[in-house]
């Protein structure tokens, strides 16, 4: 039985292994690149290198050690999304517009590219994420100001659980001129969870002597679990609060407090970074001032980002739309704008940015003829045979690689 979503979320502490979860981030990319963040360390997974040093991830599935590419994951979620939008529309779906971070080079996102081919998409096109925030703004009827006839000057700041991306827009009437962008793609809401978690984690091991190998992939799940909550709490109360996991390793359990100023304390080098960015952006955006600003994503609940936002750029950050439906909003209307079927007013999107373009998913007949060619040549592995692609082709780069799956 294959879960997606949150009836996969629900059964994880029972089967947490087999729960894949933070694939994206491994998405196109080598080892190599993956060595200053914590994808690897932190994963819930069971993660092997291939020869080629790339990642797949193992998995326990119908009786047999099966190995995963990223691709092959992502493909999975697409084509459930997929059949749910076709359910919903009594209609097939083949194209999509599908958002992508700005830090992401050609081959992160020709991979993104393959998981939507293999999905059952073949008419996909990639919008940066901050560039889907800015068209979701400037069809925001709640905000008029961009509607007058001087020109608006908005700074979007993106946290989201992996990363950081900000971005300064211009709105006329009719036109988003996107006038610069910055990222960290290692800065997310994940990191204050993970520095409250080594926190605790060192207090306890000292307490009770335990060492790494006591701890077992679900106990540290359970407190990253409980100090992602913790966090939250200390959003919206400055006391010292409680913080307790029952059976943490072993018969110990852990009781600890932390208030807001201590967790400010312990995330001051975070806040320095996250300061960096904005300042990057401001000082490359070349405007005299920021009109307004506006603030996506779950890690920005923190109070301490807050006060450096309206530090940077003299401005109280808001939120005018709901931070989760902010992308893909932007999203949609995009491809809306791309299809003479709708009715909806055009925006000339205009980036004067230097980051990675996003170019359609645009195969020729001919080179998918080829792909069928050599799907069909392909033999499956007689131990494990499911219906699953396992074909991942770059776009752009025709580097095709025959995905086999293994079974133990």
């Amino acid at each position: 039985m294959r879960l997606v979503g949150s009836l996969a979320l629900a059964q994880m502490e029972g089967n947490i292994e087999n729960t894949l979860t933070n694939f994206l981030p491994l998405i196109g990319r080598h080892t190599d690149s993956l060595k200053s963040s914590r994808e690897g360390a932190d994963s819930t997974n069971i993660l092997e290198i291939t020869p080629d040093g790339h990642v797949r991830i193992q998995v326990d599935y119908l009786g047999h050690k099966t190995h995963f590419y990223p691709e092959h994951i992502l493909a999975m979620l697409i084509k459930k999304l997929r059949d749910m939008a076709q359910s919903n529309l009594g209609d097939e779906v083949r194209s999509a517009v599908l958002n992508v971070p700005i830090f992401c080079d050609e081959y992160e996102r020709g991979a993104l590219l393959e998981a939507a081919r293999l999905a059952g998409l073949d008419n996909v096109e990639l919008l940066n994420e901050t560039t889907a925030i800015c068209i979701a703004y400037a069809f925001n009827t709640t905000d008029s100001q961009h509607e007058q006839s001087s020109e608006n000057i908005v700074a979007f700041v993106l946290m989201g659980y992996r990363s950081t991306q900000v971005c300064v827009c211009a709105f006329r009437q009719g036109q988003i001129t996107i006038l610069a962008t910055s990222h960290n793609r290692n800065l997310g809401g994940r990191n204050f969870d993970y520095l409250i978690f080594d926190y605790l984690k060192k207090n306890f091991d000292e307490k009770y002597g335990t060492v790494e190998d006591d701890w077992s992939i679900l106990s540290k799940y359970r407190l990253l679990s409980e100090c992602r909550n913790l966090k939250e709490r200390m959003s919206g109360n400055s006391d010292p609060l409680p913080i307790h996991v029952d059976y943490l390793v072993e018969n110990y359990n852990l009781d600890e407090t932390m208030d807001r100023r201590e967790f400010e304390d312990l995330s001051a080098g975070l806040l320095k970074q996250f300061r960096t960015v904005l300042e990057e952006c401001l000082d490359r955006a070349k405007v005299e001032g920021i009109d307004s600003v506006e603030m996506v994503g779950g890690g920005m609940r923190v109070p301490a980002l807050k006060a450096i936002v309206k530090d940077v750029f003299k401005r109280e950050g808001r939120v005018s739309l709901r931070s989760e439906n902010f992308i893909v909003r932007g999203c949609t209307l995009k491809h809306a704008m791309s299809n003479a079927c709708y009715a909806i007013k055009e925006q000339q999107i205009v980036d004067n940015t230097s980051e990675h373009t996003t170019p359609r998913s645009t195969f020729t007949a001919a080179e998918m003829n080829w792909i069928r060619d050599l799907e069909a040549s392909l033999q499956p592995n007689p131990s494990y045979q499911q219906v699953i692609p396992r074909l991942c082709a770059h776009n752009r780069y025709y580097n095709y690689h025959n995905f086999v799956y293994e079974s133990d």
